[in-house]
């Protein structure tokens, strides 16, 4: 057994090892590429529902905001609706009374006035008697 037979016997057990070696890890790949693609697909199908709920979501948030912004308008026209009947029912019930308020304001104001000509006339001659 020359130097030669243990060179052969290195190279054929170096072969077996990188054979077993190569083995393995193509065998550890497999398993790492099978995991990865079932992870893959479980994040794809959940990215999907939540791309889904997130759709539905955003359609019910419109759908909602187009009925609270209907609601509002409605409520609104009433609201007018309502003001402008109260507005116009106030000048019907004030037009045949307006006459006789103007009647007695003016009165007032002509009482008042004549009453502080008088009054202006008694501080001015209450005036002259204090000095």
């Amino acid at each position: 057994m020359g130097i030669e037979w243990f060179r052969d016997l290195s190279i054929v057990i170096l072969g077996f090892v990188t054979t077993a070696v190569l083995i393995f890890t193509a065998v550890l790949f497999y398993r790492l590429y099978r995991k990865i693609k079932s992870t893959l697909l479980l994040v794809e199908a959940a990215s999907k529902i939540a791309y889904d709920t997130v759709v539905l979501a955003k359609e019910g948030i419109k759908d909602t905001v187009t009925l609270v912004q209907e609601s509002i308008k409605n409520t609104v026209t009433l609201v007018q609706d309502d003001i402008r009947d109260t507005v116009t029912l106030v000048q019907e019930a004030i037009k045949p009374v307006a006459p006789i308020l103007a009647l007695i304001q003016g009165i007032r104001r002509g009482f008042e006035g004549i009453r502080k000509m008088f009054e202006k006339e008694s501080n001015e001659e209450g005036g002259n008697s204090n000095e």
